[in-house]
């Protein structure tokens, strides 16, 4: 069995084992949208911040018809663009975050009337 040494001269050990903790700080956020139509025009799924910066960790979309998912900063920049086939989900994890531009919101667009649901994760900063 190995053994992990904390820096202090103690080892950390299946039976001595090393503390862990979990939790999300005021920056973090995790942010659904569920839309039952069609939207040509963005509508938001996180909001601005001012002065700081969103960071998108995680994404899960779906959509109940086959449908092309635009995920855009509210200055028009694309971030995801993704088509799903019916009932499909797509996931994305990114281990450096999509940064959107300070102060702008996180908008979405699809490409046909379906009922569309969006999930982020991260964190502003």
């Amino acid at each position: 069995m190995g053994i992990i040494h904390t820096g202090d001269g103690a080892g950390v050990s299946s039976t001595n084992s090393l503390p862990v903790t979990f939790g999300y700080t005021a920056d973090s956020f995790s942010d659904t949208a569920v839309w039952p139509d069609s939207f040509t025009a963005n509508r938001q799924v996180k909001g601005a911040t001012t002065d700081k910066s969103i960071y998108i960790t995680d994404i899960i979309i779906s959509s109940v018809l086959t449908n092309t998912v635009t995920i855009l900063d509210s200055g028009g920049t694309t971030l995801v663009r993704v088509t799903l086939a019916a009932n499909t989900p797509f996931t994305k994890s990114w281990n450096t975050p999509k940064k959107v531009t300070v102060s702008l919101a996180v908008n979405v667009r699809t490409s046909v009337q379906a009922e569309t649901t969006v999930s982020l994760d991260g964190f502003v900063k």
